[in-house]
């Protein structure tokens, strides 16, 4: 067991360890000088990613991290799937803008994509989707599985970005609901295909 209080598990993905020291000014915006822009981050045992570097990292230690005004120390948890989407002033801003996917390897994941209205409390009512995804670590595939549920106003068309902590490329994927699987190999080469209900493009 480790007593740190400086540092927290954001979900099961994230390991984030915000600054708490200062570094640049102190008391009455007096400045600092010769201060360390590090900090000693403890990643439990495991794999893990620098999230801005996607530098891979073993766990089970103590380690020295980046921690200037430019950089939160933050780490995921290898066998994540992390979706991101954009930047949004209000909830159903953009409700088919597309969704970037981002495996961390090291072992299976799953992630499942809930969707509603944004808006509404129909969703108690079962008005929302789901979408299974599972990344496999021994055939390098993620497959974006079958959409189950519907919404008002649910996009036909959802476009996904994959990418793969890493490795160069991104996968552009226009998912109509039916199952992809999505290849490493076809994010590194930065191919562009359709989901199953229309065919593939490998070109």
């Amino acid at each position: 067991m480790h007593n740190i209080d400086d540092q927290f598990m954001f979900g099961p993905a994230f390991l984030v360890a915000p600054v708490t020291t200062a570094m640049y000014y102190g008391p009455g915006s007096c400045k600092l000088h010769n201060v360390s822009k590090f900090r000693n981050v403890y990643l439990p045992a495991g794999e893990w990613y620098e999230y801005w570097s996607d530098e891979r990292i073993e766990g089970g230690k103590t380690i020295e991290a980046k921690a200037d005004l430019e950089t939160l120390p933050l780490y995921v948890r290898s066998g994540s799937i992390i979706p991101v989407g954009p930047d949004l002033q209000f909830a159903d801003e953009l409700p088919s803008a597309p969704i970037r996917l981002k495996v961390y390897p090291g072992k299976d994941a799953e992630f499942t994509l809930y969707e509603d209205e944004g808006d509404t409390y129909n969703y108690e009512t079962g008005s929302y989707s789901l979408i299974e995804m599972h990344w496999c670590e021994a055939e390098r595939t993620l497959t974006i599985g079958r959409r189950s549920g519907s919404f008002d106003g649910m996009p036909d068309e959802r476009e996904f970005l994959v990418e793969i902590a890493g490795k160069a490329g991104q996968c552009i994927v226009f998912y109509r609901g039916d199952p992809v699987v999505v290849r490493e190999d076809q994010v590194e080469n930065a191919v562009l295909f359709l989901d199953s209900s229309m065919g593939k493009d490998d070109g």
